[in-house]
């Protein structure tokens, strides 16, 4: 493998998109968790009454703009509600509760059937973007109190603490963020982050708000690696442009080893954007990486999303003891717990909630199911995995001994040994979901219906790879040819019209054809609020 990409899309929940996808621990769970009423976790309390997980009556909820919940630290910890987790529609809000189906996420329920998908991924913190895609980038959130942290909003305050690209640079192992630079890279265009939402880079190239990179200078490879992009605003905003740069290095092979992209905000996903937008977004990343075969043969894609955005999961995240009296673990939780601040409660960072993982890659073709612990350390960990033999420095100090433990570092995603190399992808069209009027558009709220029912899954199954262990030494645990993760049966069996689950071995289903965008109606708006938004 030469080349990792990491393309994290906005607020997700793992049930809000993927709760009624075959072959995964959705709604057909069959041992949810017991909430303190003694009803399930799905029936979530709602005033005097309660709240099942719902599908808006709309003829396409993939093409609907729905309402932006909650999602910060104060609310999501009080629906975690310290693992009771039965708070979620008083703080969060009805829309909360509403999930999608296939017909809905044509596009990404066929990424899911031709790759892997990973049914157990979560974000890191119960809290916003930056915080989570601090995990991403430095393995936490300045946790021990050093560099400017713990930061558990999205204050962008500017920090000290060091990060993984940093690391990279030191060690020789190529790198770049791929971004439009909206209307500047810089405090005057507020890192990227634009009112129009058809440019820059919705603020989550979340390095430019480390000190390091702000004052990095033009011919400096922090500055020339993360502060660099396309500038589409001067293009007219053609979507066409936005990923400009990074077809040119893939076409001309000059691709880095490790890269992440970050699209504007209307092609992130995050609501009130429909997912179609972010449907075609996607869809030109793969078909720009399968048109170089040299290049689709030794990558591997990552497409996540940084955090629930308030939406509903019914897998409570693990977290560490905070006291005696919450139990013990066999490894230190040490800079596990916030301490609290003037303006937070205490209480574990995460892990946060389930969010959809899947991965794209020639050793993940065939529609399986990774059932593995994951967060976002889970991403430094893969490339420590691939990158630090021999480079101890590549090894992330800032990723505690409890994520270690915890969670994995996604080489058990992998069949190393079986490379399905082909470029041939039966994926849907998503032409007809390019925005068409690149303006800003009213939120459609949801109505939950009158005679409540438990979603359905669909019937089927899928294969499921071996969990692997988390290797102790995570230099020299680079699955080579030879040592593969074998294929296993998914123990869970969806039945047609109930609530039971689905995850054996089986063949992956396609989907095809395009669709007709529907109708929409016209409305700008400023910039909304930074902390409160993503």
């Amino acid at each position: 493998m030469e080349h990792v990409i990491f393309l994290m899309r906005e607020n997700r929940s793992f049930d809000h998109y993927f709760g009624t996808l075959r072959g995964v621990r959705g709604f057909g769970d069959p041992h949810p968790v017991t909430l303190p009423s003694g009803k399930s976790v799905w029936h979530q309390p709602n005033g005097a009454g309660e709240l099942l997980p719902f599908r808006p009556d709309v003829p396409d909820l993939g093409q609907t703009y729905l309402p932006d919940p909650p999602h910060g630290w104060t609310d999501g910890h009080a629906a975690w509600n310290g693992g009771r987790f039965d708070r979620w529609v008083p703080n969060k809000g009805v829309t909360a509760m509403t999930y999608h189906t296939r017909a809905d996420l044509p596009y990404q329920f066929a990424l899911a059937d031709a790759f892997t998908v990973c049914d157990n991924y979560h974000c890191s913190l119960l809290g916003s973007t930056d915080p989570n895609r601090y995990h991403m980038w430095t393995g936490w959130v300045g946790n021990d109190g050093n560099g400017g942290g713990p930061v558990v909003d999205n204050a962008e305050a500017g920090y000290d603490w060091s990060t993984y690209p940093e690391r990279l640079e030191r060690n020789g192992i190529s790198w770049k963020v791929y971004q439009d630079i909206g209307d500047g890279l810089d405090a005057a265009g507020s890192w990227g982050w634009t009112g129009d939402p058809y440019i820059g880079n919705y603020g989550d190239n979340s390095l430019l708000y480390f000190h390091q990179y702000q004052h990095a200078v033009p011919g400096t490879p922090l500055a020339d690696k993360a502060k660099t992009g396309t500038q589409i605003k001067a293009l007219g905003r053609d979507p066409d442009g936005l990923l400009a740069d990074f077809r040119a290095d893939v076409e001309r092979g000059r691709l880095p080893q490790v890269s992440w992209i970050a699209a504007p905000e209307a092609y992130t996903e995050h609501p009130n954007w429909e997912p179609s937008f972010g449907s075609w977004y996607v869809s030109r990343v793969i078909d720009i990486l399968a048109a170089n075969p040299e290049v689709w043969s030794k990558m591997a894609l990552f497409v996540t999303y940084d955090e629930e955005g308030g939406f509903f999961d019914h897998m409570v995240p693990p977290t560490p003891p905070q006291t005696r009296a919450h139990g013990l673990s066999t490894v230190p939780v040490t800079n596990e717990i916030f301490p609290g601040s003037a303006k937070y409660a205490p209480g574990p960072y995460g892990l946060g909630i389930r969010v959809p993982m899947i991965v794209v890659s020639p050793w993940t073709r065939g529609g399986w199911v990774n059932s593995q612990l994951f967060d976002h350390t889970s991403l430094i960990r893969f490339l420590e995995a691939r990158f630090a033999a021999g480079r101890p420095d590549l090894v992330e100090s800032n990723i505690t001994p409890w994520r270690r433990a915890v969670a994995g570092d996604l080489t058990s995603a992998f069949d190393f040994k079986t490379p399905n190399r082909s470029r041939r992808l039966d994926l849907p069209d998503t032409d007809d979901f390019k925005p068409e009027d690149l303006v800003r558009h009213p939120d459609q709220p949801p109505v939950p219906p009158v005679d409540q029912r438990l979603p359905a899954q669909e019937r089927g199954v899928r294969p499921a790879r071996a969990r692997g262990a988390t290797p102790s030494n995570p230099a020299g645990d680079w699955p080579t040819p030879g040592r593969s993760r074998p294929g296993t049966t998914c123990p869970y069996t969806a039945r047609t019209g109930s609530s039971a689950g689905s995850r054996p071995a089986g063949r992956p289903r396609s989907t095809s054809g395009r669709r007709t965008t529907t109708a929409r109606s016209a409305s700008n708006s400023t910039m909304e609020d930074r902390s409160a938004s993503r």
